[in-house]
């Protein structure tokens, strides 16, 4: 082969090497620095919480003590984050992640559910508004949807058992699933997540039902929350 010819692919493979390598390095210092914003967000929430329940105001939750986790898949346009604070049986925090935006989800007194919904919303039908009422029951979870399930979907025994425990300690009261509800300007939906505590002392298990009013167009313009009382199920 000529030497201008190998010389010229030397040089083509290394610059594609190079553009590889670099193209990977900025994606890494994108998750690096979305990262930061997740512990950031999650540290001041969580050491504002400190303060109303702990005895002393000191309690303050450094950054770099916040652990990160995978949370729920929900789509490849949104990545949730699952940050857990330096305190033994203290809940986990869901969060939002896309681009350099980081958005409040389960665990937060505040929940930014709209402007997440906005992100993972897709054309409207009665399937994708009922299937993204469900996705973000799971991601506005205070307990981090670690284990949790909806009674009408449970897939184990364990879930059933659950399920059976939560039918027989549920207040009078609770409203009755509506899977999806027209209204003259959109759709409701309605349903209930079976969550367990999982760092708490007792493991127990909370149900909450989360009411979604949908527009015509599958835009979230409202949403309200109710949860019920810790229960205790057994797992065998």
């Amino acid at each position: 082969m000529d030497r201008s010819l190998v010389s010229l692919y030397h040089s083509t493979c290394l610059l594609v090497l190079l553009t590889t390598g670099c193209a990977q390095g900025d994606a890494s210092r994108d998750r690096g620095g979305s990262d930061d914003l997740v512990r950031n967000l999650v540290a001041a929430q969580a050491t504002s919480e400190f303060g109303v329940w702990a005895k002393s105001h000191e309690l303050v939750v450094r950054p770099e003590d916040v652990h990160l986790e995978p949370g729920p898949p929900v789509g490849p346009a949104v990545r949730i984050v699952r940050a857990i604070p330096p305190r033994d049986h203290w809940h986990p925090y869901m969060v939002a992640v896309k681009d350099t935006f980081v958005y409040a989800l389960g665990g937060f007194s505040a929940p930014e559910l709209p402007l997440v919904a906005a992100l993972l919303r897709e054309s409207p039908g009665n399937d994708r508004v009922t299937t993204l009422a469900r996705t973000l029951a799971i991601i506005a979870d205070d307990e981090g949807a670690v284990r949790s399930f909806m009674p009408g979907q449970r897939n184990d025994s364990g879930e059933a058992r659950v399920a059976a425990a939560w039918e027989r300690v549920k207040p009078l009261n609770w409203p009755a699933d509506t899977v999806l509800h027209r209204s003259a300007g959109g759709q409701a939906v309605r349903l209930t997540l079976i969550s367990q505590q999982t760092r708490s002392y007792d493991l127990g298990w909370k149900a909450t039902v989360f009411d979604f009013q949908f527009d015509a167009e599958a835009n979230l313009i409202s949403w309200s929350r109710r949860a019920g009382d810790k229960f205790a199920a057994s797992s065998r």
